[in-house]
């Protein structure tokens, strides 16, 4: 009985251990998963992305983020923190996928496949400057801060395992 209570706390931290891995190019190409199966799993972000843009003095509505004031300019921040959930939007034939993170048009970002680090899918940017990258957020242009540049997608294997054990093939029966 006393083993039993000394394996239960080792136990609960089992459980409570995350289950999400990383998205790779490897993932997609031997599940051969289809836009229909993608749109199926929740994605997550493995670290934060914060995009930015500076406001004119035009601008007059501000949507999603937050206006700070930096070195006497007006920026519009959006923060989608780590372990925010997202879906996939867009999903291209050159392993290239669009997941939103918030409801409304064009409000998603790119993720591409890495092959120098394991084939994960990290955050895509038109442009990539001193690590700062430009990125099209909701029609707008926006600057994603270097640490943003570290950020890629990861899966929760428990969810995925359930979407795997619902596609099957029936071997049919004899007599």
């Amino acid at each position: 009985m006393k083993t039993y209570l000394l394996l239960l706390p080792f136990a609960l931290l089992l459980a409570s251990c995350s289950t999400y891995k990383p998205l790779t190019e490897k993932d997609r190409i031997e599940n051969n998963w289809t836009e229909k199966e993608l749109k199926q799993v929740q994605f997550y972000l493995s670290s934060d992305i914060v995009i930015q843009r500076k406001l004119g003095s035009e601008t007059s509505t501000i949507q999603n983020g937050k206006v700070r004031i930096v070195n006497g300019e007006r920026i519009e921040e959006i923060i989608i923190k780590k372990g925010t959930p997202g879906v996939l939007v867009y999903n291209s034939v050159d392993n290239r996928v669009g997941i939103s993170f918030e409801d409304g048009d064009d409000k998603f970002l790119m993720f591409g496949a890495n092959k120098g680090k394991g084939g994960r899918y990290y955050l895509l940017a038109s442009d990539w400057q001193n690590q700062v990258g430009k990125v099209q957020y909701e029609g707008q242009t926006y600057y994603c801060t270097p640490e943003s540049g570290k950020a890629f997608l990861t899966l929760d294997l428990k969810k995925l395992h359930q979407i795997e054990l619902e596609k099957r093939t029936a071997k049919g029966r004899k007599i």
